[in-house]
């Protein structure tokens, strides 16, 4: 996991203060091979814009959004309850042809991802929180076109 820090500060207290996920916070969450069963990724920014991108082969179907201040709410807490920093991969290697799940932010100045294999969703509670987070919001942004 590579850490791009702007400032010091303790990930853990940044997650817990007020002011989460404010400014030019965003994460990003992203699952799939485009060139084999298709690929989703969904971007939430702290002003509440979203964007859903669904990729199969050269099709390429985008989705903006906004959500709504109980979404936004709802996100937070899964931040505090479930800090995607704190998260880390258990497996080295996956499945053949198995799908990687990607975690991407930048929160309080600090931008960083984490990846997965996609069996990992179903062994670690707080990436399957996310997962269940991100793929809600991918269907109510696309309008029930991508569901996860």
């Amino acid at each position: 996991m590579e850490q791009k820090p702007k400032e010091k500060q303790s990930d853990e207290k940044a997650v817990k203060t007020s002011g989460l996920f404010t400014g030019d916070d965003w994460i990003e969450y992203g699952v799939g091979n485009a060139s084999f069963r298709g690929r989703t990724t969904v971007r939430i920014e702290a002003n509440g814009g979203a964007q859903v991108v669904y990729e199969r082969g050269t099709v390429r179907d985008e989705y903006p959004g906004t959500l709504t201040p109980d979404e936004i709410s709802s996100l937070q807490q899964t931040l505090s309850e479930a800090d995607p920093r704190a998260l880390t991969s258990q497996q080295e290697m996956g499945s053949p042809d198995e799908a990687r799940i990607r975690i991407s932010w930048n929160i309080g100045g600090t931008e960083s991802h984490v990846e997965f294999w996609d069996n990992e969703q179903w062994e670690i509670a707080a990436l399957r929180q996310w997962i269940e987070r991100f793929n809600a919001i991918a269907k109510t942004v696309s309008g029930g076109k991508v569901t996860h």
